[in-house]
C-alpha cells in the first residue's frame, strides 16, 4: 500500500513544463513503439489501443499527446503513410496491396490520405 501510494505520486517534468506519471510515460512509449513496428491506420485505432494496453481512450489521447506533442491518431497516419511512400519507392510492390498493409481497405481512400499528406499521388511514385 506504501509503494502505490508513492508510485501514485511519483512524476516527471517533461518540456516545457507538463508533468506526466512514470506510468504512463512507460506505457506511451509501448504503444509508441507498437505502432512503430508496422503502422496500420485500421489496427491501431484509439480504440484498438485503449483496449489492448489496458487504458482509457481519453486517457491515451492526453497523455500521448502531452508527450510526444501529436494526437495519437495523426501519429499513427503520418507513419502508415510514411511506411507506404516507402514502399512504393523501394518495392515493386502494388499500390493496393501497400495501402491495405497500412490499413486502408478502400485504394481511393489511401490515395486521397496520401496525396493529402505528401501533395502527390502515390501513382507518381511507380511511374518514376
Amino acid at each position: 500500500e506504501l509503494l502505490s501510494e508513492y508510485f501514485s505520486d511519483v512524476s516527471v517534468t517533461e518540456e516545457g513544463g507538463a508533468r506526466i506519471d512514470i506510468h504512463h510515460r512507460d506505457l506511451m512509449i509501448k504503444i509508441k513503439n507498437n505502432i512503430m513496428k508496422a503502422p496500420n491506420v485500421h489496427d491501431h485505432t484509439v480504440e484498438k489501443l485503449s483496449r489492448f494496453f489496458g487504458i482509457s481512450e481519453s486517457l491515451l489521447k492526453q497523455e500521448f499527446k502531452k508527450l510526444f506533442k501529436e494526437n495519437i491518431s495523426e501519429f499513427v497516419r503520418y507513419h502508415a503513410l510514411a511506411k507506404s511512400h516507402y514502399l512504393l519507392t523501394t518495392t515493386t510492390r502494388d499500390i493496393t496491396e501497400i495501402s491495405e498493409e497500412v490499413g486502408y481497405t478502400w485504394r481511393q481512400a489511401f490515395e486521397n490520405a496520401f496525396k493529402k499528406k505528401f501533395k502527390y499521388s502515390p501513382t507518381k511514385l511507380i511511374n518514376v
